[in-house]
């Protein structure tokens, strides 16, 4: 993750993908393997409108906004607990 500094982004990005949310995001602060800083910074710094990850099952199928960024962010993750039942897709408009 730390080589995400390295990544280039000339002409903005719209959308972001990533396994694991940034620190701090959406992510169980008491298990914070579970979130990379490096991620939250770059994500931070090249502000896309969205950036969708899962891993984090616990909160899955929720959005969060945070105030010093205008990116939503997603958790798409769909087991409710590992091994434990779906939930339904998240839809945005």
């Amino acid at each position: 993750m730390e080589q995400l500094n390295n990544i280039d982004v000339k002409d903005g990005v719209d959308i972001v993908v990533s396994h694991s949310p940034g620190r701090g995001i959406g992510a169980d602060t008491r298990r914070m393997c579970h979130s990379s800083e490096a991620l939250r910074d770059w994500v931070r710094n090249i502000q896309p409108k969205l950036h969708v990850f899962g891993h984090v099952h616990k909160n899955g199928g929720k959005m969060f906004r945070r105030k010093e960024t205008c990116t939503s962010f997603v958790n798409a993750a769909m087991l409710k607990v590992v091994g434990i039942g779906y939930r339904c897709p998240l839809e945005l408009e």
